[in-house]
């Protein structure tokens, strides 16, 4: 969905919203006239774009002054609908690079390497303090270690705040690809968390519709493990969530973090995850508002190693406190909840941690 901003000599895009299904999406704009269109990718090149394919009325402009607004527009998307001449000039600006890079951030069952620049260290970090940078130079994406092969089950990787996918590279290795294929999710970890959950669900029912996969496992890290929790439980989540059959959550902070609340209330720059990951706030609250899916198991892995520190005061793995790891609606989710002696980092290269996955795994192969 894109947004066009009539100006005296130019027309422009101001912002666009790339999703797999229907819904409701809301533009914050300046006053002006405004069109609204949709575009979709082609489905055997997503680098190249098909013409509009739907606009609001013909297209008809919406005139938006300081204080109003306009609410419940429908677009309906009908592929090869053409509206009146009036239509040609604006089709012009999306044909413009900053439409092709909407539609090519958004990268769903791309193949890819663990030893892809996107997937190191400096992505995770630009990712946690620069999201509108990662997303230009790396992308939103779920992508694919190997080529989909309909015979072994998914297994999707979500990291943590200021994480990479090449954390898991530990795991990854210690994973039977006879029976198993790797996804890993990759977002930058500074945006706000409803907006990672939301793109989560919305590129696995996208690969649900493309493949019909059967059974699926999420295994998570840290902050990755709230995105988790509250995508299988979204009502949106739709058939997707009912195939996952296991859900692993490692070192997840379910009561939040003390230091973000700080960074919010003194920080002279804010990251957007840090308001998500405050203890008390919204987002955490409203992480277990849905049930998991029937027949989805979850196991609860935390670490202990390390004490207190300046980012986790009390007993800790050094970045969260075990009490937030620990939190007693978690547990009680959990069918079984698992200790080890390592700390934040240190628990995706633990040998017992990779050796009780490859259990979890296994057992969620056997048939229900």
């Amino acid at each position: 969905m894109f947004l066009i901003r009539e100006d005296v000599g130019e027309d422009s895009v101001v912002a666009s919203w790339s999703t797999f299904r229907p819904g409701t999406f809301s533009f914050f704009v300046d006053p002006g006239t405004y069109y609204l269109a949709a575009l979709a990718a082609a489905p055997v090149d997503p680098h190249h774009a098909e013409r509009p394919v739907a606009w609001y009325g013909e297209p008809t402009a919406l005139r938006i002054g300081r204080g109003e607004s306009a609410t419940g527009i429908d677009v309906d998307y009908r592929p090869g609908r053409r509206s009146s001449r009036d239509a040609a000039r604006l089709e012009q600006v999306l044909r413009g690079p900053s439409v092709r890079f909407a539609l090519t951030a958004r990268r769903v069952g791309e193949l890819a390497s663990l030893d892809d620049e996107r997937f190191s260290p400096h992505a995770g970090q630009v990712g946690l303090w620069n999201p509108g940078l990662f997303a230009e130079q790396y992308g939103w994406g779920l992508y694919f270690l190997e080529p989909y092969d309909p015979r072994r089950m998914p297994v999707v990787l979500i990291h943590g705040a200021g994480g990479y996918a090449r954390e898991w590279a530990r795991v990854v290795s210690q994973i039977d690809r006879s029976r198993f294929q790797v996804w890993a999710f990759q977002y930058p970890s500074g945006a706000r968390l409803q907006l990672a959950v939301d793109t989560l669900g919305d590129m696995l029912e996208e690969l649900e519709a493309r493949h019909h996969y059967g059974r699926l496992a999420i295994v998570a890290h840290s902050v990755g493990g709230l995105l988790a929790r509250a995508a299988v439980g979204q009502p949106s989540a739709l058939s997707w969530a009912r195939r996952v059959c296991l859900l692993v959550t490692i070192s997840t902070p379910w009561r939040g973090q003390a230091m973000a609340r700080l960074g919010v209330d003194h920080a002279p720059f804010v990251v957007g995850s840090w308001i998500d990951i405050a203890p008390g706030s919204e987002f955490l609250r409203s992480v277990r508002s849905g049930a998991l899916p029937v027949g989805t198991r979850y196991d609860l892995l935390f670490g202990y190693r390390g004490g207190g520190s300046i980012v986790a005061p009390g007993s800790s793995d050094r970045k969260v406190t075990v009490q937030s790891m620990l939190d007693p609606a978690a547990q009680e989710e959990a069918t079984k909840v698992y200790g080890f002696d390592e700390d934040h980092e240190g628990i995706l290269t633990s040998e017992d941690v990779t050796h009780t996955l490859r259990r979890l795994l296994d057992g969620a192969t056997s048939p229900r």
